[in-house]
């Protein structure tokens, strides 16, 4: 009997298509597998997973079909800051379709205070705050009463205020997500573990503490083993600790030495987030012996008054110390800053900034504006310590008590001018240059999976205006490029924007870049009119909000591109084209047979301009990229703005930039 119950997990939404989604749903594994030690359940009560494929590439319509031609009873959704908002909208889709679906919903957005827990009309059946596993077992045996644990409803109220369910006394019965099969690394073939749960830290902008407040759990050493085992026979690259800061546990040296045993021929490089104030040169070097070849830490800010308030106590000099034990060790190190904490202010961000390039840290720095999180004693004490913060996701903090939002707006890219740095999105826009042939509309979809991440169509074909007319776009991906080709395409404005509405309407949360390759210096009216379209379907969501400090994209999730051949570019009027850039950017392209080809072309480009170069290799090369793309690398004084053709060539050309920098 096939299961009643589907458990998915949706992705962070991204600008462009990426290579990797970084989606990998251990907390749905994990309560699959915790209801595989309960011998009472029924199968058609034991859940089953949205296969990844689906779950991390379809779009809005793809993905909305594949839940509901399931037919389940229940579909139970893993929620995030991230996700919160797409979660819901697809949750309401399939209510639409069938009104006796049950949405059940957890994760860490679920709080009395999140944003969709307030709503009373929110389209969902009951949530689920904290650690979930004991919860969902209770709830799959009560038919979903589980009057012994605080549940949520939709408009925040509370039911089932008796004893709670206790948490996992370890992590035995959700050993382990990979060696069960329900999770699998992606091409980057980097594998999650859980080892600890717990954290005796109290951080108010965190709330991981709150669904542990007692003792931690733990997975067994033997079980530990099992998992570096498996990771070597499928040739893991390497293994991220999920743990909050594993220098807290009291068997730390034991565990070291544990991970030296295991975690060998050969080694698997481990990452790791820890409180390096913590450290000394002794522990470094055991760090580095287990395995651990990457660190990320806390700093926040060095303003004192600041950490006080947040439960954030440090000694910068015992900080210092510790980044200086990982560098010695040869343990690359990602130092956080937190921008809009209470009582700091654009000079503590300076004084932070500075800090770190006095110690010599200032290229190892990620910058975060803070949010104030659904369930966080931050959100809670929001108002009381002079916070202003969004009421919905990503629940930014938008001004403190000595920190005015344009400033705190602006907080990003001072802490970058200050550190030189650059912290940006992959934002450069993602084309493959169709082979046309005899092919009106051309698909390309994701590796290992059926969505399109770019559908091209040529419209003065007449079987290309016919097929563009019937296109309901059903299979394409969380972001697309769509590249529409006329040679005029004022004549089609009208077919266009209808058919880029339909995209709009039915996948909302997909990120579009609109690329319209045409003849040069046609009327500007055509891009105005393309302009207003995206912007009236725009979303208030997430990602777009998120992104609104560390991108200058014009509407980052609602692109407009204008293509145009690089041969004809030496004719073309510079007045039109500076006219053009503020409405739509510019991508110039051409087909080159070979590298040296490539190189020609780049070393042609005009210096002082933001448009992108587009090189579709007609015969690219799988394997012996990186000498050609250090080439590439040295010709050109702006490598963000070339683009390569195919995809495949692209992502590993960004892949190699983002490591040679």
């Amino acid at each position: 009997m096939e299961s009643e119950i589907l458990l998915v997990q949706l992705p962070l939404g991204v600008l462009v298509p990426h290579r990797l989604t970084a989606n990998l749903p251990m907390a749905a594994a994990s309560l699959i597998l915790h209801t595989r030690h309960d011998p009472d359940l029924p199968p058609h009560l034991r859940p089953a997973l949205l296969p990844t494929t689906v779950a991390n590439r379809a779009g809005d319509s793809a993905l909305i079909r594949e839940i509901a031609d399931r037919q389940p009873r229940i579909v139970g959704f893993t929620c995030t800051v991230w996700n919160i908002e797409r979660v819901l909208y697809v949750a309401r889709r399939l209510k639409e379709i069938d009104p006796s679906i049950a949405v059940w919903l957890g994760g860490p957005e679920i709080a009395a205070d999140s944003w969709a827990m307030v709503d009373p009309h929110a389209p969902f059946d009951l949530a689920v705050e904290g650690e979930g596993e004991q919860v969902f077992v209770s709830l799959l045996k009560h038919g979903g009463d589980a009057p012994e644990h605080p549940l949520l409803l939709p408009g925040g109220k509370r039911v089932g205020r008796g004893k709670p369910i206790p948490t996992l006394t370890d992590l035995s019965t959700i050993h382990d997500p990979f060696l069960a099969g329900l999770v699998e690394p992606e091409g980057d073939r980097s594998m999650l573990i859980e080892l600890w749960r717990g954290c005796k830290n109290r951080c108010a902008f965190c709330r991981y503490h709150q669904s542990r407040p007692k003792s931690p759990a733990m997975r067994s050493y033997a079980q530990i083993e099992e998992v570096f085992a498996w990771a070597r026979e499928h040739d893991i690259g390497d293994i991220y600790i999920l743990d909050p800061s594993p220098d807290q546990r009291p068997d730390l040296p034991e565990l070291l030495d544990l991970l030296s045993r295991c975690n060998r021929s050969p080694q698997i490089p481990i990452f790791a987030e820890l409180r390096v104030d913590r450290l000394d040169q002794a522990l470094a070097s055991r760090l580095r012996k287990a395995g651990i070849t990457r660190v990320e830490t806390g700093l926040q800010t060095v303003n004192q008054a600041t950490l006080a308030k947040v439960a954030r106590k440090m000694d910068l000099q015992r900080f210092q110390n510790g980044l200086n034990a990982l560098a010695n060790a040869e343990i690359q190190v990602k130092v956080d800053l937190m921008t809009g904490l209470p009582e700091d202010s654009e000079d503590g961000l300076l004084d932070s900034c500075a800090f770190l390039k006095d110690i010599g840290f200032a290229r190892h720095v990620q910058i975060f504006r803070t949010q104030a999180l659904p369930g966080t004693r931050l959100r809670q004490m929001a108002s009381s310590w002079g916070l202003t913060c969004e009421q919905r996701p990503p629940y930014f903090v938008t001004s403190t008590r000595l920190w005015p939002q344009e400033s705190l707006d602006q907080a990003i890219w001072l802490a970058e001018e200050a550190l030189e740095i650059s912290q940006a999105p992959e934002d450069r826009p993602v084309l493959q240059a169709p082979r046309w042939l005899d092919n009106a509309i051309i698909r390309h979809r994701y590796p290992n999976s059926d969505a399109v991440l770019q559908l091209a169509v040529d419209l003065d074909r007449q079987d290309g205006m016919e097929s563009w007319n019937r296109e309901r776009f059903v299979d394409i991906g969380t972001a697309l490029t769509l590249w529409i080709k006329a040679r005029d395409p004022t004549g089609h404005i009208s077919a266009i924007c209808r058919g880029v509405e339909r995209m709009l309407q039915d996948n909302p949360f997909t990120s579009l870049c609109l690329a319209i390759e045409s003849e040069p210096e046609i009327p500007r009216d055509l891009f105005d009119a393309l302009g207003e379209l995206l912007d009236r379907h725009r979303l208030g969501h997430y990602l777009p909000r998120f992104h609104a400090g560390t991108t200058s994209t014009v509407r980052p999730e609602r692109r407009l591109l204008s293509l145009m051949e690089q041969r004809q570019r030496q004719a073309v009027d510079p007045d039109w084209l500076e006219a053009l850039r503020p409405v739509a950017e510019v991508v110039w392209f051409c087909r080159c047979r070979d590298w040296e080809e490539a190189l020609e072309q780049i070393k042609a480009q005009p210096g002082g301009e933001e448009d992108y170069l587009l090189i579709d290799l007609e015969h690219p090369v799988e394997t012996g990229l990186p000498p050609h793309f250090q080439r590439l690398f040295d010709a050109t004084a702006a490598p963000d703005l070339l683009l390569l053709s195919p995809v495949h060539l692209h992502w590993a050309w960004t892949q190699y930039q983002a490591q040679t920098e």
